[in-house]
């Protein structure tokens, strides 16, 4: 494997974990080998307060136990807690603690694909009404007070 290039876009990827520690810590290591110009921050979305300890990777202190399919709140206060402390990013990509990276490239494809732009959805689309997600993070609103109105 070549060396890893340095990119002056820092990607940052929120990462919902639940349970399983040995898939974190193979998570850590899939991203750290095929992305390691970027850094992980975790949310523990389970019930296990120890289960992301020292695993090498900022936790978003908000954490707690989220039920099944209202997960939306994990991305927000994880952004909030972010910007809180000041970390310094330009993406910040959300994605599925079952998700592998096959290849190398993809801090690349971001960096590529995200010139003059300010964000990116895969297979958006105008959701109705009885959305589900929408319905969840409606029942939340006013926990984002005035800042997200």
């Amino acid at each position: 494997m070549e060396e890893p290039t340095t990119y002056s876009e820092k990607i940052c990827f929120a990462l919902l974990v639940h349970n399983k520690r040995n898939v974190i810590l193979d998570l850590l290591d899939n991203f750290r080998c095929y992305c390691p110009n970027s850094t992980v921050v975790l949310y523990n979305g389970g019930d296990d307060p120890l289960l992301c300890k020292d695993l090498g990777v900022l936790v978003c202190p908000a954490s707690r136990k989220l039920e099944y399919g209202v997960t939306a709140i994990f991305l927000l206060e994880t952004m909030r807690w972010l910007e809180n402390i000041g970390y310094d990013f330009d993406y910040l990509i959300n994605l599925d603690s079952d998700a592998l990276f096959v290849r190398e490239g993809y801090e690349e494809f971001i960096a590529e694909q995200m010139k003059n732009k300010d964000y990116m959805g895969v297979d958006t689309r105008i959701p109705n009404d009885d959305f589900y997600c929408g319905i969840q993070l409606r029942k939340e609103y006013d926990l984002w007070g005035l800042r997200y109105r």
